[in-house]
């Protein structure tokens, strides 16, 4: 069996017009994604006092949501809920977020992407359905969410699953999701070799077409002093290919890893909390965002970072 995906050879959604609905992408796991979604949709709710609102999209692996709720919720309006009603049109009119506090003057208002009533009731079996048997209608509904909620909200900050890049060119549902749900592309990678090359690589630029690419942010881990200007030599030929309107080299230090977990499990959002000023990630992290909330595009590939 051919599944629809593969049948369309000629499918590219065009890019969604609207700057403050950001989308974080990235080519592997563990690269700092979800990290990077609620630094900076915290930050952005923080600074402007904007109204933000947060989808997590990653059904197999919900990181965001088990951040933001500390597990799954048990029940209650999620994403594949929404996406899957049979009469979606009243869904989209009943659509309400979840409130998360990430200070004691700033909130973000959350789309978890599942619950547990949601696996009990195989809500996630008809998600999966609907993606993969009727792709363009599961990107036609994904597009109306986020037009939806753009009517109340600001700005928009999706959270991908890590998928969003390893896919065959025209022929991924990924990338035409990417698309048709945000107007501003962050993509999040490690700094290894393999990522260079696969951003570089005909297997991703031609998916970038017409695309808006907000920062293309290097997650550096315990990195030596070297490593910062490697990255940046390594990186910023790539940025400037991709047309990013910033390079961010970021040391993901240890207080924003842990954010969530350990001893400072309570904490949602380094960068908004005391412990912002014992974090060097989050001194790049408001330079970053102030740039991207101000709509800052020239020059290109503006540097941040040590």
């Amino acid at each position: 069996m051919v599944l629809p995906i593969f049948r369309k050879r000629e499918w590219l959604e065009p890019p969604l017009d609207d700057w403050k609905v950001v989308g974080f992408g990235s080519t592997k796991g563990g690269a700092g994604r979800t990290t990077m979604t609620i630094e900076t949709a915290s930050l952005t709710a923080f600074i402007k006092g904007a109204r933000v609102a947060t989808i997590d999209w990653d059904v197999v692996n919900p990181r965001l949501t088990q951040r933001l709720f500390k597990s799954l919720p048990m029940r209650g309006q999620t994403l594949v809920r929404t996406i899957t009603a049979k009469d979606f049109k009243k869904a989209l009119k009943n659509v309400s977020l979840h409130s998360v506090a990430i200070s004691q003057t700033a909130k973000i208002d959350v789309m978890p992407a599942l619950s547990y009533e949601d696996i009990d009731q195989g809500v996630v079996d008809e998600y999966f359905a609907l993606m993969y048997e009727k792709p363009e209608e599961y990107v036609k509904r994904s597009r109306e969410l986020i037009l939806t909620l753009k009517r109340t909200y600001e700005w928009i900050m999706n959270d991908y699953p890590a998928i969003t890049w390893v896919a065959l060119g025209h022929l991924s549902l990924s990338i035409n999701h990417v698309r048709a749900t945000a107007g501003n592309l962050v993509i999040v990678v490690d700094p290894s070799p393999w990522s260079a090359e696969l951003l570089n690589s005909k297997l991703i630029l031609p998916k970038l077409e017409g695309m808006y690419i907000g920062a293309l942010v290097v997650n550096m881990v315990r990195p030596a002093p070297e490593a910062y200007r490697w990255a940046r030599s390594v990186f910023e030929p790539i940025c400037r290919k991709i047309g990013a309107a910033n390079l961010a080299v970021i040391p993901f230090d240890v207080p924003l890893y842990e954010a969530g977990i350990g001893e400072i499990k309570n904490l949602l959002s380094v960068s908004v909390s005391p412990l912002k000023h014992k974090s060097r990630s989050a001194r790049f992290l408001y330079s970053l965002v102030s740039r991207f909330t101000s709509n800052e595009r020239e020059p290109r590939c503006f540097y941040i970072g040590p």
